[in-house]
């Protein structure tokens, strides 16, 4: 998410500031398995951000509440204040998992470090410790200064990043527990069920061995053995609470009081104290609190992510060295996108440069930039360089790679090097070992995508930029759009001169309205996009573009809600040359093999319609302006959205016949309706799904292109979804409060 330091990134949550620059995997996750979260009563263990980091509604306003515990002073040692930004709470114990060798798990706050028992089964990964086989890790005593402090504020908060290494765990297998033995324990986080299902959470509470405890289990289907899940667990007033991905997911009201607590229990991962009930898997981190973390701030904690990737809105880029700085006189120096000297339409140049990418050719070839500031260059064109090169990281992956007319008809198989949810093609790869002695020939009709990989091997996603060079056969007119990077035609189509602003509603603002141009910078640079399915992600630059297909289709909804206030036409203009790009960007995806780029799954395939029908009415393209007539695209909003009728009353699934013509949601409903349910509390349903569709939807309305988008009960069930949730809740409208207050300004007109 753009527009300001999240947290978990550098100038976010203090916690992860202190123990290592995590990065934003905005989103929740594909929760395939069971993640039993056997939480005992909890310890907490949230993340806050930093001062001035963007809280859960973009605002970077704390919501004035102060829990139990929340005043505190800077941590020692480690020069940040745990109270600076919008939760305003301190960590008694907090694990980041980034030593990288030893047998020590160092507490970022209170000192209290966890010793690994065996350190033959375990490895240091790019992002947490990884645990093949059984093995304690476990603190030398109890941790009293947490148990002090819970008893003392009659709350717990327990957090988790982790990722399991199978769904068929002996459970519930510790993830994280304050337990003596398998029945002597004060709290427990485990993964699967008693001699039963593997993939679910649960969390109790109390010591099992006098009969008095309390246990809150979520449905089967929690956790996947292949993405990080985020567990969390509160205990306040009595109530136990898991939430698995930022949504929650399991609440049971038995639950005691901490100062009833064994206070000589010690704290273990992976097992209990005496060895058994073992977890394998991987801890990206482990934080404990004494205090019960809103909703929100877990929200906010989720989006922050864990420590495997780096941040969706990009961060800051690297400082220059001292007398680098550009001088903004001189016309030789950088632009400030990063791009090198602008040339005039066909002037010759033999190298240009684009957020952080720098191709070099041979000779001077003439150079050009299109309306959103990108390159081509008429060929053919012979590049001898490409920076940063392709080439191996010290953990052996390729990185940096580059593609040419990248295809979703390549599947999830790419160029840019190893990704841990993408494979990887060295044939694909046209960067390897480019130079003077063999440089890349690229023939005009070609759209080089470059990239540049994170520095953390197995991190999600893969790649912190990517740049886009086209090669045309003559220069395209001034003002030109780009062509579609995964088109094989490059011939210039539409230019800013066809754009019809009085399409534009001229709203007044509401209360929290971003400013154009500000939230411009959101969708300059390329939306790469072009894998199909939610191994997408891993392609998602992260200082391009969000990561998580909620905060995608949110992000976009935001920008289009922008373009329908009353601003001049230079404030809209970059914001709208840059989003009409996306939207060609997405039809060209769909134009070349990707009409199931966007299958329904979670909260993966949302947000690329509107786009194209915006780009598509704004130009007068009528291929982009009638694909809501397609019926061979997926697009997740659509597949996801359904009137309940006779059959899906018949499939019993629990509809009756009072629910028909219902408008409905279904997390897969077009590829297998057998796994739509009335539960309101289905997962994804409110965490991750329509709470971002109300700015494509307000936006279609307020542009009279309901009937062009051609799919009512999108429209229908997004009235449904904000009719029934809370005012005020991300659960409700994932922006906020922009789109949140723009929704209920507008959406009657």
């Amino acid at each position: 998410m753009a527009g300001g330091n999240v947290a978990g990134e550098p100038g976010g949550n203090p916690l992860w500031c202190a123990s290592r620059n995590l990065r934003l995997l905005a989103g929740a996750r594909a929760f395939r398995g069971l993640l039993i979260l056997s939480a005992l009563v909890a310890t907490t263990l949230a993340l806050v951000a930093c001062e001035g980091a963007q809280t859960p509604d973009g605002s970077g306003e704390s919501d004035g509440s102060t829990p139990p515990g929340a005043e505190s002073e800077a941590l020692e040692g480690q020069g940040v204040d745990p109270t600076a930004g919008t939760a305003h709470v301190r960590p008694v114990h907090f694990y980041g998992f980034d030593e990288g060798e030893g047998t020590t798990v160092g507490d970022a706050t209170g000192g209290f470090d966890l010793e690994v028992a065996d350190a033959g089964v375990v490895s240091w990964t790019g992002d947490g410790l990884r645990v093949d086989g059984d093995t304690t890790i476990s603190s030398d005593g109890a941790p009293a200064q947490l148990y002090d402090a819970v008893a003392d504020s009659g709350e717990v908060t327990v957090e988790a990043w982790v990722t399991p290494d199978n769904l068929e765990q002996n459970g519930p297998a510790r993830i994280v527990a304050l337990s003596a033995a398998s029945n002597r324990h004060n709290l427990l986080i485990g993964q699967g069920e008693y001699r039963g299902e593997g993939d679910l959470v649960e969390a109790r509470e109390g010591r099992r061995d006098n009969g008095d405890y309390t246990a809150a289990q979520t449905p089967t289907g929690a956790l996947t053995d292949t993405d990080p899940v985020h567990v969390v667990v509160t205990i306040a007033d009595g109530d136990a609470t898991v939430y698995v991905d930022g949504e929650q997911a399991a609440v049971d009201n038995g639950a005691g009081h901490p100062d009833d607590w064994d206070t000589d229990t010690p704290l273990t991962l992976a097992s209990d104290a005496d060895g058994g009930r073992n977890w394998h898997g991987t801890y990206h981190l482990v934080a404990l609190y004494d205090t019960a973390l809103t909703h929100d701030q877990i929200a906010t904690n989720h989006t922050a992510g864990p420590n495997t990737t780096t941040p969706d809105n990009g961060g800051e880029p690297d400082e220059p060295d001292e007398g680098d700085e550009p001088d903004p006189g001189d016309p030789d120096d950088g632009d400030d996108d990063g791009s090198s000297p602008e040339p005039g339409d066909g002037e010759p140049a033999s190298e240009v440069s684009r957020h952080g990418i720098t191709w070099t050719f041979d000779d001077e070839y003439p150079v050009g930039r299109y309306a959103n500031g990108d390159y081509w260059v008429q060929g053919p064109v012979d590049i001898v360089d490409i920076d940063p090169a392709s080439q191996n990281s010290s953990g052996g992956r390729t990185i940096n790679g580059s593609m040419i007319n990248p295809s979703p008809e390549d599947g999830s198989s790419t160029g840019y090097g190893q990704t841990r949810d993408t494979g990887y093609d060295p044939s694909l790869n046209v960067a390897d070992g480019v130079s003077t002695s063999d440089p890349l020939t690229v023939e005009p009709d070609s759209s080089l995508v470059s990239a540049i990989s994170v520095d953390e091997d197995d991190a999600r996603p893969g790649l912190e930029s990517a740049a886009v060079l086209t090669v045309v056969d003559q220069p395209p007119p001034e003002d030109s759009f780009r062509p579609a990077y995964s088109s094989d035609d490059t011939t210039a189509t539409h230019t800013t001169n066809d754009l019809d602003y009085d399409l534009l509603p001229d709203l007044d603002p509401v209360d929290g309205a971003p400013d154009p141009t500000d939230l411009a910078s959101d969708f300059e640079r390329v939306w790469l996009d072009h894998v199909p399915g939610w191994n997408g992600r891993a392609i998602h630059p992260t200082t391009n573009m969000p990561g998580y297909g909620r905060d995608m289709a949110s992000k976009l909804g935001q920008g289009s809600l922008a373009l329908m206030l009353d601003h001049p036409t230079e404030q809209k203009h970059d914001l709208l040359v840059n989003y009409v790009q996306i939207g060609i960007d997405f039809h060209g995806i769909v134009d070349n093999g990707g009409e199931e780029n966007w299958v329904p799954n979670g909260g993966h395939a949302q947000g690329r319609k509107w786009p194209i029908l915006f780009a598509g009415h704004l130009l007068d393209d009528p291929t982009m302006a009638t694909i809501g007539d397609r019926d061979d695209v997926y697009f997740g909003e659509d597949a996801q959205t359904f009137h309940v009728t006779q059959e899906d009353v018949d499939r019993g699934v629990g509809y009756t016949s009072d629910d028909i013509g219902m408008p409905e949601w279904g997390i897969r409903h077009a590829t297998d309706p057998s796994r739509d349910t009335p539960d309101w509390n289905r997962s994804y349903r409110q965490c991750c799904t329509a709470n971002s569709w109300a700015g494509h939807v307000l936006s279609a309305r307020l542009m009279n292109l309901q009937d062009a988008w051609n799919h009512d009960p999108l429209f229908d069930y997004t009235d449904r979804f904000i009719d029934t949730q809370e005012p005020g809740d991300h659960e409700r409208f994932w922006d906020r409060p922009f789109t949140e207050n723009m929704w209920d300004t507008y959406h009657t007109e």
